[in-house]
């Protein structure tokens, strides 16, 4: 049960770091901080049309502000969310 463990920590894949933003990505989400949009889960899911669940399960690894209560979502980021995971799943 140990090596099965080990193996897929191993092949897990990291999610994209807050560092690794580029810099239009990072002024993006700014520019939305600024003008206020932002997206709470349940306001992401009603927008696409699933259940906030699989928004907070996708926007793992994704830049989410985190020190208010309920989580927002820059726009730009539920952009990227949407393109990346939702539309592939």
């Amino acid at each position: 049960m140990k090596a099965r463990i080990a193996q897929l920590i191993a092949q897990a894949q990291a999610p994209p770091s807050v560092e690794n933003l580029r810099e239009d990505l990072a002024g993006r989400i700014f520019e939305d901080i600024q003008a206020r949009r932002l997206y709470t889960y349940k306001e992401a899911a009603a927008l696409i049309g699933c259940d906030p669940e699989t928004i907070r399960v996708h926007a793992r690894g994704f830049p989410i502000i985190k020190r208010t209560k309920p989580h927002k979502i820059p726009a730009c980021v539920l952009g990227l969310i949407v393109k990346t995971r939702l539309l592939a799943a």
